[in-house]
Parts: structure tokens; sequence; C-alpha cells
């Protein structure tokens, strides 16, 4: 069974984040096994403000939703004095914990059809697939769900709050920021004579890869407040040419993994 997490266990939930490879594996369940590998998850963000100016600025994630496939095994064990059979898999894009044999989720951002299986086995072969819908925009609220154009965002701020320069000056240079989003994996198995109608659930976590690009906006700029004087003349608005960008299509795709964003490039001392 599957249940929104509780209020209570948000708190232990956020405090303890899953590791690279987690398990949790109560009897009957011996393992649950993902056998393929799951590569990074890459999404571009782009500023599509008609406006040139920093503190106008309206970022929205441009690149497609991605599918994410898992495939592996739920193994039932032997104990107890009578067998486990695989009855049920299903995974998420989510921070899930296991209590009392039930699967909590915390918020989550993607998961698949459950699959069901005969019951009759102590091992199933599983295939599943997450259709990723991403979060095209945020504002500024708090959320629990993972958010490309916040952590961008995020970025932005530390990056003026350390002193590397303007918002402008962020937003015109191509980047990418590296983190990761909690792939869920859980699998379900019940006795066949000891409690037979109970289901047993085991969850095992993995840490997936994101590499979300940021898309240059070349033309952006900060705007100057001047102090209001006599004779003084407001400063016409920048041209703003540009076309509207769809938020929702394969058209914007991240730039190629062998292009290095500007300010990934390593400093360079010079020769004395």
């Amino acid at each position: 069974m599957t249940r929104l997490i509780p209020a209570g266990a948000i708190a232990i939930a956020l405090a303890a984040p899953a590791l690279a490879d987690e398990t949790h594996l109560p009897t009957p369940v011996h393992d649950i096994i993902v056998t393929n590998y799951i590569p990074a998850i890459q999404v571009s963000v782009t500023n599509v403000s008609q406006s040139p100016w920093a503190e106008e600025r309206e970022l929205r994630v441009t690149s497609a939703d991605p599918q994410i496939a898992i495939d592996g095994q739920v193994w039932c064990e032997h104990a107890l004095g009578t067998q486990a059979y695989a009855v049920r898999a299903r995974a998420y894009l989510a921070n899930a914990v296991l209590q009392s044999s039930e699967v909590f989720v915390l918020a989550a951002s993607g998961a698949s059809a459950p699959q069901n299986f005969s019951g009759t086995h102590a091992l199933e072969n599983f295939e599943l697939q997450i259709d990723y819908d991403i979060p095209r925009s945020w504002d500024s609220g708090a959320t629990l769900t993972f958010n490309p154009v916040r952590v961008v965002e995020e970025r932005l701020e530390s990056f003026v709050g350390n002193g590397a320069g303007t918002p402008a000056d962020f937003l015109r240079t191509d980047d990418v920021f590296e983190t990761s989003i909690t792939l869920s994996v859980a699998g379900w198995c019940r006795w066949s004579e000891f409690e037979p109608n109970k289901e047993y659930g085991g969850l095992r976590k993995i840490e997936i890869p994101v590499h979300i690009f940021y898309r240059r906006d070349p033309d952006a700029r900060d705007r100057v407040t001047a102090m209001d004087t006599p004779g003084t003349v407001a400063a016409a608005e920048p041209s703003r040419a540009r076309p509207q960008v769809s938020t929702r299509d394969g058209s914007a795709r991240p730039p190629a993994s062998d292009t290095r964003p500007a300010r990934a490039r390593p400093v360079r001392a010079r020769p004395e």
C-alpha cells in the first residue's frame, strides 16, 4: 500500500535524505534490485521574459519532460516455515519511507503505474516507467517537490550574495548546475500460508543525478535607479525583439555534453 507521508514524518524524511543506495527490506522481502543503468536527467532553463531587465526575468523549463525507465526484480524469501511470493512493484520520484511495512511518499514528483504479479513466484521481474512532469516555473513559494527553476533562482541569489556579480551578469552566462533527485522503488511480498492476506513492502532508494543547463540571456541588463533631478530624462526601454519561447516541447534541448559553460571553465594563472 502507498500513502502520502503524514505531516509528522515530513521532518524526519527531510532531516535524513536518502543515501546513494539505501534499502529497507523487512521480512519477507529479500531484495529489490534495479538492474538497468539510469542516466542523468537533463533539463534546460531559459529566461523567456519579454523584458531585458534582470529583475523582470521569467525563468522557465524549456526542455521536454523526461521518461525514466526502471528495470529490476522483486525477490521474496522463505522464512517462518513458509514461502513468500512477489505481488507488486512501483517506482516513485520521491523520498519515500517505510513504516510498518507501508510505503509513505513525500511529495512525489512522479510515479509509475503499479505492476502486479501473479503472486505465485518468489522472484519477479519488473519494467516500470515514470513520465516526469517537470514543474515549468516557480512562484517563489515553499514547496517540497523538486523544481529546476527554484535551483537556478537559488544559485543566482548565491552568486549575487557572494559578490560574484549582478543578476544580469549571472543571466548573461551559460552554466550547468548539478544536483540529484531520489528514486524510490518499492516491492511487495505476501506469505503463502502465514498471514496470507497481508502484504509486506520493501524499498530501495537511489539518487539520480540531474544536470540543469541554464541557457544564457545575452541582452539581460540591470536596471539603474537614478535620483530624480531637474532636467533628467528617463532612459529609453531597450529593444527586446525576441520570439515567444515554447516551454513544453522538445525544441529547446540542453547544450551538448562536451560544451562547458563559461563559469565552469577553470581559471588559469598567467605565467610570470
